[in-house]
């Protein structure tokens, strides 16, 4: 489990990839179960997640990608990872730190992220397709371009996330919070369940949405809806995080009897 020297020649490209493999097979091969990572597997990830800017360029250059399909890393450290373009294919990652990690064009479908730490990490074309998200910190996370088709994020947050160009058809984004996420005209909500998510400072007049959607959810006087009608159960002021959050939260307990600020006597 020894790491190939930084500075190996690039014709020794063959043996580093080999070295690669070995590392990612050990990771594949941890029991799935939620004991710590072994001490092989905990140096294989060290190893994987810090590699030089030149062996990721080796290996984009051999179109060579790290296999980690159905591995187990559940809690696993990986913040500040380098995994560009990693094949995650239902791998077991909750409750995993990979906060500002680099995952720019992973393959992330039906990956189990729940609870997982993604704060900042990079997300960038990312394919997100059938992952679950429940719970995930994805604050201030880039996740430009990605596809998140029939993603589960319900309960996730999603504060200040990047979404332009994302695709979030079919989406599970009950009580999600997304407020100061950023969307534009490529960012597509179709068929995507909103139903009690926290929509504060979110601007939709880029995207297409339906009034059905938007009376799911959960805004105020900061968030912008183009045409949509702003639902009456809103609180019509630009509230302050705080009490945003406070009335988010009164309203989830019961959304049947939840009247906002302006209504009440």
């Amino acid at each position: 489990m020894e790491e190939l020297p930084q500075n190996a020649p690039d014709d020794n490209r063959n043996a580093y990839l080999k070295a690669m493999e070995d590392r990612t097979e050990k990771l594949k091969a941890w029991a799935r179960d939620l004991a710590p990572p072994r001490s092989d597997v905990r140096i294989a990830l060290e190893v994987i997640g810090r590699r030089a800017a030149n062996r990721i360029v080796l290996e984009k250059a051999e179109n060579y990608r790290l296999d980690l399909r159905k591995a187990n890393l559940q809690g696993a450290e990986l913040r500040g990872a380098h995994l560009e373009g990693a094949d995650l294919w239902e791998a077991r990652l909750e409750g995993a730190i990979l906060s500002g990690a680099h995952l720019e064009g992973a393959i992330l479908s039906g990956a189990h992220l729940e609870g997982a730490s993604l704060g900042e990490a990079h997300l960038e074309g990312a394919f997100l397709g059938w992952a679950h998200l429940e719970g995930a910190n994805l604050v201030w996370a880039r996740l430009e371009g990605a596809n998140l088709v029939w993603a589960h994020l319900e309960g996730a947050s999603l504060e200040g996330a990047r979404l332009e160009g994302a695709g979030l058809v079919v989406a599970r984004l009950e009580g999600a919070f997304l407020e100061g996420a950023r969307l534009d005209n490529r960012t597509s909500f179709t068929a995507a369940t909103l139903r009690g998510a926290a929509v504060k400072d979110v601007d939709f007049t880029p995207i297409a949405l339906t009034q059905d959607q938007i009376d799911s959810a959960f805004g105020d006087g900061s968030t912008k809806l183009g045409n949509l009608k702003r639902p009456a159960h809103w609180p019509s002021a630009d509230l302050n995080g705080h009490e945003f959050e406070e009335e988010w939260r009164r309203y989830l307990s019961n959304p049947a009897s939840y009247v906002p600020p302006q209504d009440r006597a």
